[in-house]
């Protein structure tokens, strides 16, 4: 399970959920939360299924795509079929 939050107009950035987080509930807890907490819009990814949260933290929408691949928002460029959408992942210094 992970989420994107759109950090601003054209600007999404993926993350995982915490270990922690291990049902579809929590997770909707959590990003909702999220959310909340910095304004965000979520989208939550569940599968092939995607759940919108606004900035309050509210479920505004659920959507349910057979491929599984165009679950995550994304950008395109006008003109172009590259898909962008940055991810946040640690750092590993042992291997610098």
């Amino acid at each position: 399970m992970r989420f994107v939050v759109r950090h601003g107009p054209a600007v999404y950035i993926e993350q995982e959920l915490p270990a922690n987080v291990t049902t579809s509930e929590q997770a909707i807890r959590h990003a909702g939360t999220l959310a909340r907490r910095h304004r965000r819009h979520v989208c939550l990814i569940l599968g092939s299924r995607r759940i919108w949260i606004s900035k309050t933290g509210q479920v505004v929408a659920s959507v349910e795509s057979p491929d599984k691949s165009a679950t995550a928002p994304f950008i395109r460029l006008r003109g172009s079929n590259i898909r962008f959408l940055f991810r946040m992942e640690p750092i590993n210094e042992s291997e610098e």
